[in-house]
């Protein structure tokens, strides 16, 4: 039998997943969905993981281009 190690934790991730969809639900109430899309995109494209996120498109870009997608 393996014995597994209890670790205190610092970070709940079931709770952020819960504060952060509470969020976004309130940020897009009353929103049509193109209002939504809209909403989407310039959060993405200006957030904390917008060079991640220009890295990705434009590696798909280039692989669809090549004819790899």
């Amino acid at each position: 039998m393996s014995r597994t190690m209890k670790t205190n934790k610092t970070f709940d991730c079931i709770q952020f997943k819960r504060q952060t969809q509470t969020r976004w639900q309130q940020a897009v109430q009353g929103m049509s969905a193109d209002q939504r899309r809209l909403y989407q995109r310039r959060v993405i494209e200006t957030g904390p993981l917008s060079d991640f996120w220009k890295t990705l498109t434009s590696r798909s870009r280039t692989a669809s281009k090549a004819g790899r997608l």
